[in-house]
């Protein structure tokens, strides 16, 4: 598996990454669960180590993809309507 990485910015400030896996065929559940697991022992270990990070993952997708968030009361808000 391959990953790519695209780093959350504001102002040149790191909010936290997305991590996801380029995979040759559909994976079923079990691989995905094992894949996931795997970017995330990547982020904690080489991307962020030592961090308290948020993660979030599609749970009703095929792709392999974690989001993690670094101190995530920090992030710039926006008010408006729904």
């Amino acid at each position: 598996m391959n990953i790519t990485i695209q780093y959350l910015k504001d102002n040149d400030k790191i909010l936290g990454v997305v991590v996801s896996g380029i995979l040759s065929k559909m994976p079923t559940l079990q691989e995905k669960a094992q894949l996931e697991a795997k970017i995330t022992n990547h982020i904690f270990d080489s991307i962020f180590p030592g961090k308290l990070l948020h993660l979030y993952r599609d749970y009703y997708s095929d792709g392999v993809s974690i989001c993690a968030l670094l101190d995530i009361n920090s992030i710039p808000q926006t008010k408006g309507n729904i």
